[in-house]
Parts: structure tokens; sequence; C-alpha cells
């Protein structure tokens, strides 16, 4: 929804029981045009618009400061599978990249476009991806959909060493038959094929070479590896450290030992492969590692068993050293960006927050809230096996920029794998919107979103299982219906309490200031006030700062007040209206002046005080640093106090 300044109403104190808000503000430097608008719903009874700029009760308060702002990668806002819709589900408009990976492109024959289902589905060969027998169709409209979206792509090279030979349907992947299996149903894939490369290759040799792939992907897109807004960027295959079991088919147990890769081994091909790469598309961006979870970040997937000559080594940092050592060597980067995907390991109930078909309690829902903290929260442990591994909080982005920093300097972070489940629940759309603006302030440069829903638990229903999923998205990509977006500079914003709220802000290429916050409510806690009061003048005078010089002031007390009802007011032996002080900050400006709980402010700054929003009225008035005449009744008599104003800390 969304209104004028001229007539955007306050909006009072907001009282919720066991609900979740997530609303949108945007300040234009252009008054007239002011837009606060809410993208989700709230499980209360009252859907209001919940602004960001500034918070007034004493439960949750938040504060920006625009002198303190850094870079947003435009390529976090990504879904694998962009050109497509997902389950019937319209993807929102505006997003910026799309990614073709998973299990099947692992064994994608690029001449023929056969592929192999893996684990998935019978470790079968057959023509799921489309494109008939002409090369490279299966890949052709998946980056010309992307294209025509104004979205980047990532294209996944195999690496996996051998490549569908024909779409003949299910194989095994006994030790027994695994030679025979190699020589009939695959073709061998080579990084280089030394020869002058040809779009129409010879689909009956023996060999299948990913150098001519690249090639073939910038003949058919020329400008495509150097755009800077819809760039062509090549990912290393998908999630090397299981593919001893999504294709078990190609590394079967041999001698009874497990498929699984080494450290040299996966280093090795990465060299090789993102070498080709490069002399194809010395400037196309390649992303490396690929790892399918923190067992695979941290052991390659070998864990408990030891890497041959790596032992118990992290991989991560063996793999980064590695491609530091290549680069000084070669004299050429090969690997520009650190891929991951991570799926939470968060639980409730014994079940992930990402599994839809786990009962969804109040539990899973603020499980799954709070679970998005692992990506960056030193305080927050989920309690999982991986923090376990990580001995307390994961703080998953930092500890990987940490191994970048120590290894391979320069190297870009990317998650092009995540989904924290329940996507057409508020709680789903809470922790999706949550994590983008954590991509954003810790510095991702490339993330997709890969919906999973189960959609028997939205009545076969794609449109519904991704309702509040897609909605988040659209809140920092498509706000307005008209490509309004979230900005790419971020502006350091800070919440007092983050488990029960997320804030985050940023300014856009027009000057605008676009912000996001959300809120949760336990249960435990019955109603709780918000309190986010916002008239219109407030909210232009925020934005008037923030653009003037990147700042916004908030007068501050250190008092939590509260409503003076009927019972306390006979309580009291009160006979008149005013705003019950039940807290007062210790060492805060009304604890210097005198303030005392259990007082009943009447009268401030010579204006009468009926309630709790006739006080934040004045406040807002009030700028940090003036003097503010406050007359109180204590103990049935009127007292007269001054107090200086403070500015609210952070």
């Amino acid at each position: 929804m969304s209104r004028p300044a001229d007539v955007l109403p306050s909006l009072g104190s907001l009282s919720l029981r066991y609900g979740w808000l997530a609303a949108l503000v945007v300040l234009p430097a252009c008054q007239s045009n002011l837009v606060v608008g809410a993208e989700l719903v709230t499980t209360s009874d009252s859907a209001k618009t919940l602004p960001l700029a500034y918070a007034s009760a004493a439960d949750v308060s938040f504060s920006l400061d625009a002198r303190k702002t850094s870079a947003i990668s435009p390529f976090i806002y990504g879904v694998n599978g962009y050109h497509t819709t997902w389950d019937g589900a319209d993807v929102p408009k505006n997003l910026t990249l799309s990614r073709s990976g998973g299990n099947r492109w692992s064994a994608y024959n690029w001449e023929t476009n056969a592929s192999n289902a893996g684990s998935d589905w019978y470790f079968q060969n057959d023509s799921h991806l489309g494109g008939g027998n002409v090369p490279g169709e299966a890949v052709r409209p998946r980056i010309q959909g992307a294209l025509d979206r104004g979205a980047g792509v990532i294209v996944t090279v195999p690496m996996l060493g051998y490549v569908s030979a024909d779409k003949n349907g299910p194989m095994g992947v006994d030790e027994a038959g695994l030679a025979t299996r190699l020589a009939t149903r695959f073709r061998e894939s080579r990084p280089r094929k030394g020869s002058a490369f040809t779009t129409t290759p010879d689909q009956n040799d023996r060999y299948v070479y990913q150098d001519e792939f690249v090639w073939w992907v910038t003949q058919t897109f020329p400008q495509g590896v150097n755009d800077p807004n819809r760039p062509i960027m090549f990912s290393l295959d998908n999630e090397p450290d299981i593919w001893h079991e999504t294709h078990e088919q190609v590394r079967s147990k041999v001698n009874g030992k497990s498929g699984v890769l080494g450290y040299d081994e996966m280093v090795d091909r990465t060299l090789a492969y993102a070498g080709a790469i490069k002399s194809v598309a010395p400037t196309a961006q390649v992303f490396g590692g690929v790892v399918a979870t923190w067992s695979g970040a941290t052991s390659l997937g070998r864990w408990p068993n030891p890497d041959p000559t790596a032992g118990t080594s992290d991989f991560l940092n063996f793999y980064l050293k590695k491609l530091r050592a290549a680069e000084q060597t070669s004299g050429q980067r090969l690997v520009d960006v650190l891929d991951v995907h991570w799926y939470s390991e968060a639980r409730a109930g014994g079940k992930r927050v990402n599994d839809d078909g786990a009962p969804q309690t109040p539990e899973m829902a603020r499980a799954r809230m709070q679970s998005p903290r692992s990506l960056w929260d030193p305080t927050y442990d989920e309690k999982s096996w991986v923090s376990e591994s990580t001995g307390g909080p994961i703080r998953l982005i930092p500890r990987l920029r940490d191994k970048i920093a120590a290894h391979y300097p320069g190297t870009k972070l990317a998650i092009t794998e995540y989904y924290y489940g329940r996507g057409g629940d508020i709680s789903g759309g809470i922790a999706q919107a949550d994590v983008l603006g954590i991509f954003g302030r810790e510095g991702v440069y490339a993330a997709n979103l890969w919906p999973l829903a189960n959609l028997a638990a939205y009545g076969g229903s794609g449109a519904r299982a991704y309702a509040y999923a897609f909605g988040a998205l659209k809140m920092f990509r498509d706000y307005d219906g008209n490509g309004g977006s979230f900005g790419d500079t971020g502006i350091a914003a800070a919440t007092s309490d983050v488990e029960k709220s997320s804030v985050y802000a940023s300014i856009d290429a027009q000057g605008r200031v676009v912000g996001l916050s959300e809120a949760y409510i336990p249960p435990a806690q019955g109603a709780v006030a918000l309190g986010f009061a916002i008239p219109a003048e407030t909210v232009v005078r925020v934005a008037d700062e923030l653009l003037e010089d990147g700042r916004a002031e908030h007068a501050f007390l250190g008092v939590q007040f509260g409503n003076l009802t009927p019972q306390i007011a006979e309580q009291l032996d009160v006979d008149r209206e005013g705003a019950l002080v039940l807290g007062v900050g210790p060492g805060g400006p009304a604890a210097l002046a005198g303030l005392e709980p259990g007082d009943v402010l009447v009268q401030a700054g010579g204006e009468r005080v009926r309630t709790v929003e006739d006080v934040l009225g004045v406040l807002r008035r009030t700028r940090p640093g003036e003097r503010l005449e406050l007359t109180v009744l204590r103990d049935g008599r009127e007292q007269q106090l001054e107090v200086l104003v403070g500015e609210r800390p952070v």
C-alpha cells in the first residue's frame, strides 16, 4: 500500500499477539513523492504500514547512520532458473541473476543436450533438459530468458569427467558394470580440445570438449561475459563433494572404496577446467568450489576419513591456497568467486527449518526466522551439527570472508543455492527478506534462491507455496510494481534487539533512502507494544536529515512509558490522565533529571500529556541537546523536573 506524505496518518502504537511484520519505507528527496508501503501482511488483526526510519517504543528501537556506507552487489537478488515459472508460480520481476545449475548439469553433453538425472531419478540418461540434438540448445533459451529479463546468468561447465552419450533411460551404479557403463553410456569430457572449434561438433566421437562449449556460448552471446549488468558467468560444475552419492553411476565404489574426491584431484580439475574457460573467455568470471554442505566446505565430504595427502586440513583453506599459488605461477587468476551452497541445519522438534513437510508449529516458525542469524551473528548458536563442528556460532559469511582474506585475497563470495523453508508462510517470507538484507550488508557478491517447497503442503499450488518468499524478493526488487528497488549503497542500520527484529537501509541511484524492517513477536510475550509511531512530518524530517548529512537524530529520554489504565490510576490514587513511567534507564537523561518508576507524566514542554502517544509527539518535535520541562505526579503531588534531552543510542 502507498500514499502521499501529505495524507499519511500517524500510525500510533501497534500491539500484536504472536505475529510477524515486514515493511518497506522509501524516502525520496522530493517530499511530495514520499511513499511508505508494506508488502507482507501481518498475522494480527490490523494490517498497518510499519515504517522503518524511527522506532519509538522501548521494546525495539532502530537507528540509521548514513555516514557509514557500503556497496551492495546487484547480483544477490537471484534465483535458480529465472527463465521459467516455478511450479506454476510467477517469479518476481526485476531480479538480477539466474543460474542453470543442479545435478542435471554435471553430465550435460552440450553437443546433444543429453544429461543424467543422477540420484534424483534412477541415474538415467534422458532428454529432460530439452533442446533436441541441436548443440547447446538446452542452454541457449535459458541464457536468453535471463538476459531478456535484464538478469545475468551463471552457466554450469561440467567437470565430472564424463557426460551422457545417450537418452536411453536408467542405469546401474554397481562396481562391476562401471567400465562398461563409462564406455557405452557416456562420453569422456575433456577441458581442452586442442584444435579448431566448431558450432557443429562431431556427435559420434568419444569426446566432448568444455572449452569448445564455452566458446560456443561466447559466439552465441558475443557481449555476454563483458556485460556489466547482464554478465554470463561460469560455474565449475555442481556440488563435487557429494558426486560419490549424486553421481554414483560415474563415481562408483571401487574395491569397496567410495568414489569421493580427494583434495588434490579437486584442485587439479579446478585448474584444468578454469584454465580452459579463461583461455577462451579471459574476462569471464568463474565460480569455483560450489560445495553442497558444510562438510564439503571443511573436508570435501570426506569426514570422518582424512584426505590422503592433506589429512584433516580444512578443505576451503587448502583450496584457496592452491588457487593463489596457481595465480602466482601463471600470472592469471583462474577462479574469481568462491561458491558455496547453504541449506540451514537449524531445527525445531527434530526437523530442519527448510523441511516443508514437517509440522509447522510456532517453535518451527520461530526457529526458521532466527536461523538466518547463523549467516553473521557472533551471539547466535543454532544448536545444529554445523554449530557443533564450528564450536558455537557459525558466522558463515564472516567466517568465509576470513578464509578468503587469509588465503586468497580478492576472491568474491557467492551462495548460489539456499532455501529457508515454507515460502508460502509468513515465517518463510520473513526469513527470505532477512537473508537478502544480510547478503547486501555482509558483502556477498552473488546469490540464488532455490525454491524447494513441498507442494503437497499447499494443495499442489506453486503460487501459494512461494507467495511469501517471492513477496520478499519483490520488496527488494519491485516494491511498487514498477521496478522500485532496494538501493545499491548500504546505510549502517542497527536494531536494539536482533532476536525480535531486523533492519536494513540503503540509498538508491536517485538519492532515495530505501529501507526494510521486520519484527517478530514471540508467543510467550503476549501483547507487545512495538510503538512505530510515525506521522508524515516525522518521516519527511528524517528523510531530509539523512539526505542532508547522512544522519538522523532522535530525541531520547531513557524511559519506558505505559498508558495509565483506570485500574492503575485507582491504585496510584491518580485522578488525571497521563503517561505512566514503567522504567527509567540508569544514567540516562530521565534518571539524571530525577524521574522515577511510578511517576505519572501529565505535561511535557508545556503540552498536556494524556497518553504515551502525546509524549512521543513532543519528543518528535524536540532535538537532542534541548531542555524539556516536565510535570509529573508523584505520591499525589505535582513535581516540576527539567530534563536535558539526549540522543537515542545505537
